[in-house]
C-alpha cells in the first residue's frame, strides 16, 4: 500500500489558517439578510400578488431565484465554515491545499528562490483567497493577513502562499533548496 506523504515522518513545517470569526459573521449575515429581503420580495409577489419594482420579474423568475437563494444559504456559509488555508514542507514537496477546494503540491526542487515579504493583498491580488495578479503575474493562496512566502519556481511562474508565520516558512523551504 502506497504511503501518503502528509503520514510521513518528515514534516518540517505545516500551518493551518481559517478565516477570521468576524469575517465568518458577517458573510453570514450578509446571506442572511439577502434571504431575509429576496425572501420577503417572493412572498409578496407569488402569494399576495403585488410584484415588485417598475418591472417586475415573472413568477418563474422568481421561483428560480428563490432556489438559487435557498442553495446558497446552504452552502456559502458551510464553504466559509470549513475553508481553510493548509500549507505544509514534507520532505522535498511543499503542499498548499485551500480545502476543500484546492490541493497542490510544488517540488522543492523546483523552486528557485523563496523569501518572506509583506504584501497588500486588496491592491496586489484583489483581496484574500485564490487569486491571481495579472501585474505581477502571481498566483496567491492567502486567507487572513498581509504577510507571507513569496516563491520563484525555475522556468519563471511565481506563487504567494499567505502566512501568519512566514519566516518560519520560508526557512522551511529555503533549507530545503
Amino acid at each position: 500500500m502506497a504511503e501518503r506523504i502528509e503520514d510521513s515522518y518528515d514534516v518540517v513545517f505545516e500551518e493551518v489558517q481559517g478565516i477570521p470569526k468576524i469575517w465568518t459573521l458577517i458573510i453570514i449575515f450578509a446571506v442572511v439578510a439577502t434571504a431575509v429581503i429576496l425572501g420577503w420580495m417572493s412572498y409578496e409577489q407569488l402569494y399576495l400578488g403585488k410584484p415588485w419594482g417598475n418591472k417586475p420579474a415573472s413568477d418563474e423568475v422568481v421561483v428560480f431565484l428563490d432556489i438559487i437563494l435557498f442553495l446558497t444559504c446552504i452552502v456559502l456559509p458551510l464553504l466559509v465554515l470549513k475553508l481553510k488555508l493548509v500549507v505544509k514542507v514534507v520532505r522535498d514537496v511543499l503542499i498548499v491545499q485551500m480545502r476543500p477546494l484546492v490541493n497542490k503540491r510544488y517540488l522543492i526542487s523546483d523552486i528557485e528562490t523563496c523569501e518572506s515579504v509583506t504584501y497588500r493583498p486588496i491592491r496586489d491580488y484583489g483581496g484574500w483567497g485564490i487569486r491571481y495578479s495579472f501585474t505581477k503575474r502571481s498566483w496567491a493562496y492567502n486567507i487572513t493577513g498581509n504577510k507571507g512566502v513569496e516563491i520563484k519556481f525555475k522556468g519563471g511562474r511565481k506563487l504567494l502562499i499567505g502566512s501568519q508565520r512566514a519566516d518560519e516558512l520560508a526557512a522551511a523551504i529555503c533549507n530545503r533548496l
